[in-house]
């Protein structure tokens, strides 16, 4: 029988992880993405008024760039 206990705990390390290197990234390129994409993305991320996941704000703004970065054909 497999260990639950362990098996959660290397879960949310991995998730924890994740996180720590999502917040390191958002700290060293915060101001290079664009105010209304950090806005919009920030509100997406958070549920009621806390932060949920760092990992999905950098994904949103990863996203975003990478959404105006397409050619105009693609948009539409």
């Amino acid at each position: 029988m497999p260990n639950t206990a362990a098996g959660n705990t290397a879960t949310l390390d991995s998730c924890m992880r994740d996180e720590e290197r999502a917040r390191q990234k958002l700290t060293n390129e915060w101001g290079e993405f664009p105010h209304a994409d950090r806005t919009e993305c920030t509100a997406l991320a958070k549920m009621g008024s806390v932060l949920e996941s760092y990992v999905e704000l950098i994904t949103c703004l990863e996203m975003a760039k990478q959404a105006k970065a397409l050619p105009k054909e693609a948009k539409e």
